[in-house]
């Protein structure tokens, strides 16, 4: 019969077991076939007798009774392991992603962001029609005459003027305007020059109007009367046709 054992004493060497007939079957130490001590809630396999009492007691065997489980372990550890191993090669793969991120996203932004700002050097930028731009004459700019250039390009259209001025309040500006020529050591700055202006803006600013011949792309060299000059400067190009 089946039954599950209700109590046991260690002292006494006595217990109760429930049988699954509902009857409850007294027992002793003796009767007990298990390896370990009785334990409450145990299931049992039992002999009864119909003065109630167990005999022949044994645990009842679960469903992975004698099953060795040790591969199971062995495998539970090694999903373990690998959890761990996966979660370093994805945390090795996001540290990848981030540094081709910043080497060929970010850096390249950064470093346009950079080329944009004047305040930061001057020169490489395009030109548009009412911009801008805050700049700075500097040691490292182009050289020609002992004088220092920044370049500037736009996108002129035939017959239409544009007006470009220059402004300085620590040096007497120049403004000149051309197309790219190849460089020699006669024009080391590779531009010939169309058009030029010292001071036809206000004190010693540049202000110059200028009608592109042809469509195209045209140079602006922005620069300095005086030799070796540097210091900020703004430069604006606003088309007159519009």
């Amino acid at each position: 019969m089946k039954g599950t054992v209700l109590g046991f004493s260690a002292e006494s060497g006595e217990g109760v077991i429930n049988g699954e007939d509902s009857r409850r079957y007294k027992f002793t130490r003796a009767d007990w076939k298990g390896e370990t001590v009785p334990r409450v809630g145990a299931a049992v396999d039992f002999e009864s007798s119909e003065e109630g009492k167990a005999a022949d007691i044994y645990p009842a065997l679960s469903a992975f009774s004698g099953i060795d489980t040790s591969g199971v372990q062995s495998a539970i550890g090694k999903v373990k392991s690998d959890q761990k191993t996966m979660r370093m090669v994805g945390l090795i793969a996001a540290g990848i992603v981030a540094l081709l991120l910043l080497f060929f996203v970010i850096v390249p932004v950064v470093q346009g962001a950079i080329a944009g700002l004047g305040s930061l050097g001057g020169g490489g930028q395009t030109l548009r029609d009412g911009q801008t731009v805050e700049a700075v004459l500097e040691e490292n700019d182009s050289q020609s005459e002992s004088r220092r250039y920044d370049r500037y390009t736009f996108r002129g259209r035939a017959g239409e003027t544009v007006m470009i001025q220059m402004t300085s309040a620590d040096f007497d500006t120049v403004l000149l305007v051309g197309t790219d020529v190849d460089e020699s050591p006669s024009n080391p700055l590779g531009v010939m020059v169309l058009d030029q202006d010292d001071d036809g803006g206000l004190g010693s600013n540049s202000r110059l109007m200028f009608t592109p011949p042809s469509n195209g792309q045209y140079v602006v060299l922005a620069s300095s009367y005086g030799r070796w000059d540097e210091g900020p400067y703004s430069l604006t190009l606003t088309e007159m046709n519009n």
